[in-house]
């Protein structure tokens, strides 16, 4: 027996899968496609942390200046103790690669647009 589908959902990652959960909970028929499972493109690895001041990627330039003033406070958004630096190192190298200027992101392209 074939069931019809009322809609198709492109992407699997976390904003796809919540699209199509809450269209099945309206009683839809949802086809869900992505190329690989649930979870494992955009959406692999990163905090499911949403915000109101996230709308900016926060790899952008000018972040890296306020950097010294954030290390070693308790109470910072980049607090790192100093045991986990070496497991770390590979991150933080992607994010200081990420938020040069010549890499054009941050909220100075999303302005321009």
């Amino acid at each position: 027996m074939t069931t019809s589908n009322d809609v198709a959902v492109i992407g699997a990652g976390i904003v796809g899968v919540c699209i199509a959960y809450e269209l099945r909970k309206r009683g839809l028929n949802v086809l869900l496609i992505d190329r690989d499972e649930p979870g494992r493109g955009c959406s692999y690895g990163n905090s499911g942390a949403i915000s109101s001041a996230s709308i900016a990627p926060l790899a952008m330039p000018g972040v890296l200046r306020s950097v010294p003033g954030m290390i070693g406070k308790d109470d910072s958004p980049l607090f790192l103790p100093w045991q986990y630096l070496p497991r770390a190192v590979p991150w933080l190298t992607q994010f200081v690669l990420s938020a040069r200027p010549e890499q054009g992101a941050g909220a100075n392209n999303l302005v321009r647009r």
